[in-house]
């Protein structure tokens, strides 16, 4: 008897076990199917306030470059990297793969930093203060 009744109480547990995996299969393919990378949009979006935020410090002087001269074709340097950005974000909005993502993001970043390094006095002190913003919000 107590034989019978462990074996209803396996059966009965396996069937609650059962259903519970089906509950979640969906849910969890569901994710593999349509995953979120809107946090890389958002990411590239600080980016570009990033680039903003240094556009603005040359303009009314708070960042300092090395040649004075050369503000003009750093001004438009930034508005390259700008205009890049936007159509990394516009070419990979359908995108799916975090790696691909990961990957342009990564060259655009290099990209910023040898600009920044290369106009801006203590470019690497900058770069430094950038890299831990954009960590804060990614």
């Amino acid at each position: 008897m107590n034989i019978g009744l462990m074996i209803v109480v396996a059966v009965i547990v396996g069937v609650v076990i059962y259903m519970e995996i089906n509950k979640q299969l969906p849910r969890i393919n569901e994710k593999e199917l349509n995953p979120d990378m809107s946090r890389y949009m958002m990411f590239a979006d600080k980016i570009d306030d990033e680039i903003d935020a240094l556009r603005k410090g040359v303009l009314f002087g708070e960042t300092k470059l090395f040649d004075s001269e050369k503000k003009d074709e750093f001004l438009e340097k930034l508005s390259s990297l700008r205009k890049e950005l936007e159509f990394l974000q516009a070419s990979h909005a359908t995108n799916k793969n975090a790696n691909i993502w990961e990957e342009k993001l990564a060259e655009f970043l290099a990209k910023f930093e040898s600009v920044v390094e290369e106009y801006i006095k203590d470019g690497e002190a900058k770069n430094d203060e950038i890299r831990s913003s954009l960590q804060s919000k990614f």
